[in-house]
């Protein structure tokens, strides 16, 4: 059906190819027909779309005037079992001949069967999957999905408000497993977990694995997707759970939890704040009101899909298996963006396939509806898309790289001893890499705890500062044969980028920067290139970026052009690939990646979430940023402590000043990992050294709250303190551009005085 309309429309020019992707991506996700996902995002008028389906099916299109128009006697004669079962609505009787509303192709066995039950010959029309629901609602009172009454709104204008006590169609409606038995919960297998992910073969084997894995800590879970401005019900633990949550919808716009999750792209883990809209959410749910609730996005694509709701009653809630439930439901969005991705390389087939032969024309449907003839014309030729939606500027408009010798986090703590330990086990799981023996990881934590930790002093290991070899490009002028350059040659200039020597890339690199995208596929195989280094090294210095390896100085010639390329890198399993695919994005910046590399402060590996804190920053005039800094001040309040550190030292990392609030409390921690995490922060952030006096951390906050960062670091490279200094000084550095040397240091007198 799906194949035959999009050819339908595609055929008669009523709508562009990448419209129908877009629809069909948006079914992964949402479900629904292709006609419904059509009219969701406005690609086409319902009248267009009734003559596409009329001229696919060959039969009869009806649209709202034909059902307004049933007389009330016809719903008498096909009883809503029968309707609701065989997906037809009745609209029309003429003799002996009852017109019945279908979304595609009728099955010609089941009209024979209706024939001999009702003794009356069947005429099928086809129609929009939301007028079929339409027609249930008009004809028998059954009650509308929320997603089909905003449609229909949109298309109709406002309805009269329906009963709360109206039966719910099973159309639509998510089918759910049986309720789990009292007391059966088991831990969490999360590499289990993450192979059955990776096989789900459609959105509902997904579903079904989130909601089993809430079920392993919570009593309750419930599904939401997020439509536009919406958030709507789809899924609960059982049937009757199911048709409760499939009646909500909540607009983003009122104060409700969903709100939250919807502004920040972050969890919520806690009670309900109560307000009348979260109470009527709770009811609507047939819930009591949760000591500890967790709500947990699913992001597909860097955008907000559904949302994870799930509660304990009156008991509380392990922490970590919080954090296994949160990386499982990160990991069901790449899930479904894997399912997206296949959707699309089918779609690409059957948009240049022939479309399958429609049922024949139903010739004695006389007292029915004519069939619209399509207008005739060429298809529209439409560039195919990509899953991720980008724009590379021209290579003209390529950044140039500053020379400023770049610092991280050098003073912050990075040390994993006692911090992020079992949090870290847990992702590794998840990244599917390398999962080594739990026993062989509790023997190696036993031995960190007995050994001191060397200090991780990653002081230059972004130098951009070292000089970035002059990669010759051919200039736009010079003509490039590319259809010259032959399959070998290529290989050979490939096999060229994997010297030591950087003079040796340059040759290479002159004649493959033509040849633009047709190398992809050859460098996504090779990618990061050989390297002679590991960046996970401890005090390991880095090289430029153009500098690593024969193919990033490809990329990083490239330019910008080079990032849809290297953005799919960014999820990849093999840490090393994620690591320098966030390396490009400080090297050349892209501001549309901004979503996909604030994923990566959650990276399983420490050094990746700390080179991804250090490449935002070089984003930070770009308006997404404040929210992803939000998003991360809302993870500290998830009750994991390993979270907690690994969110503290992304925090300092990236030098926020709006995050001394919430990082003061943290300094006087039991925790003594959290409690070093927050003051290294501070003292990077604030230049000042006040240990756990949270007194004077706050008095301190209350005075300067109102400051540029600038005058912190100034007042810094005054204290007595000759590491402050040093720091304050670094940080003014990076921070203005400008040498340190000379400012704010006192004289002598003063300083022995201090």
């Amino acid at each position: 059906m799906t194949e035959i309309l999009a050819h339908a429309l595609i055929d008669a020019r009523l709508v562009a190819a990448d419209a129908v992707q877009e629809a069909l991506k948006r079914q992964v996700v949402h479900g629904g027909s292709l006609d419904t996902n059509l009219l969701e995002i406005g690609a086409l008028a319902e009248s267009d779309l009734l003559r596409a389906l009329a001229d696919a099916f060959a039969m009869p299109a009806v649209g709202k005037d034909e059902i307004d128009e049933v007389a009330d006697h016809i719903p008498r004669l096909f009883p809503l079992v029968f309707a609701e079962t065989y997906r037809m609505v009745p609209y029309r009787l003429v003799g002996t001949n009852l017109g019945v509303l279908v979304q595609g192709p009728a099955d010609e066995q089941l009209l024979s069967r209706i024939h001999e039950r009702l003794r009356l010959t069947v005429k099928p029309a086809v129609t929009t999957e939301a007028r079929l629901h339409y027609a249930m609602h008009r004809l028998y009172g059954t009650g509308l999905l929320p997603r089909y009454r905003d449609l229909l709104i949109k298309l109709d204008g406002e309805m009269k408000p329906q009963s709360s006590d109206a039966p719910m169609l099973a159309w639509g409606v998510a089918s759910a497993s049986a309720p789990r038995r009292p007391g059966d919960r088991r831990p969490i297998v999360v590499s289990e977990v993450l192979g059955r992910l990776a096989a789900a073969g459609d959105r509902d084997g997904i579903v079904d694995i989130i909601i089993e894995v809430a079920l392993s800590t919570f009593s309750f879970a419930a599904i939401f997707l997020v439509h536009g401005d919406q958030v709507r019900g789809w899924r609960g633990i059982d049937p009757e759970s199911t048709r409760r949550v499939a009646r909500i919808s909540v607009p983003v716009e009122l104060p409700s939890v969903f709100q939250t999750i919807y502004a920040t792209h972050g969890h919520y883990l806690g009670p309900l704040p109560t307000n009348s809209v979260n109470v009527r959410l709770i009811e609507e749910m047939g819930r009591q009101p949760p000591r500890t609730a967790l709500l947990a996005p699913v992001p597909v694509g860097g955008k907000l899909a559904g949302i994870l709701y799930a509660d304990n009653g009156e008991r509380g809630v392990p922490s970590q298996r919080v954090a296994s439930i949160l990386l499982i439901t990160h990991r069901a969005g790449m899930a479904l963006e894997s399912l997206i991705r296949r959707r699309k390389a089918a779609s690409d087939k059957m948009l240049t396939a022939e479309p399958e032969s429609a049922a024949p024309r139903v010739s004695d449907a006389v007292d029915l509806p004519p069939v619209i003839a399509p207008p005739v014309g060429d298809p529209e030729v439409v560039a195919d898309t990509d899953i991720v939606s980008v724009e590379a500027p021209p290579q003209t408009e390529r950044p140039v790289v500053g020379r400023s010798h770049y610092v991280p986090f050098a003073d912050v703590d990075e040390t994993p001893e006692g911090s992020v330990s079992e949090w870290e086990d847990v992702l590794v799981e998840t990244m599917g890499s390398e999962i080594p023996d739990q026993a062989e990881n509790r023997s190696r934590r036993r031995r960190a705890e007995q050994e001191s930790a060397p200090a991780v002093t990653w002081e230059d290991v972004i130098a951009e500062a070292m000089a970035v070899p002059s990669l010759a490009v051919a200039a736009p002028s010079t003509p490039v044969e590319v259809a010259g350059t032959q399959l070998d040659e290529r290989a050979l200039l490939l096999d060229s980028l994997d010297a030591a020597d950087p003079e040796v890339w340059k040759p290479a690199i002159e004649k493959l920067v033509p040849l633009g995208a047709a190398m992809d596929a050859e460098i996504v195989q090779r990618f990061p290139g050989r390297l002679h280094l590991d960046p996970f090294a401890t005090q390991v210095s880095l090289p430029a970026f153009a500098l690593c390896s024969g193919i990033t100085a490809l990329l990083f010639a490239r330019g910008p052009a080079a990032a849809p390329l290297v953005l799919q890198e960014l999820e990849n399993n093999d840490r090393v690939r994620r690591f320098f695919a966030i390396y490009f994005l400080y090297a050349v910046p892209y501001p549309p990646a901004l979503e996909l590399l604030a994923r990566r402060l959650y990276d399983a590996e420490p050094r990746n979430r700390y080179l991804a804190a250090d490449t935002l920053r070089n984003y930070r005039h770009l308006p997404g940023y404040r929210r992803i800094l939000q998003g991360l001040r809302d993870h500290l309040k998830v009750p994991v402590f390993e979270a907690q550190v690994a969110t503290v030292q992304v925090l300092g990392q990236m030098r926020d000043p709006s995050a001394v609030p919430s990082l003061i409390p943290l300094v006087v921690s039991p925790r003594q990992a959290l409690a070093r995490a927050a003051l290294s922060a501070l003292t990077v952030i604030c230049a000042q050294s006040m240990g756990k006096d949270v007194t004077r951390w706050a008095e301190w906050w209350q005075s300067h709250f109102n400051k540029p960062r600038e005058a912190w670091l100034l007042e810094g490279m005054r204290h007595i303190d000759a590491e402050i200094r040093r720091i304050a000084a670094r940080e003014f550095q990076l921070l203005t551009g400008q040498p340190a040397a000379g400012l704010g240091e006192p004289s002598e007198p003063s300083r022995a005085q201090a």
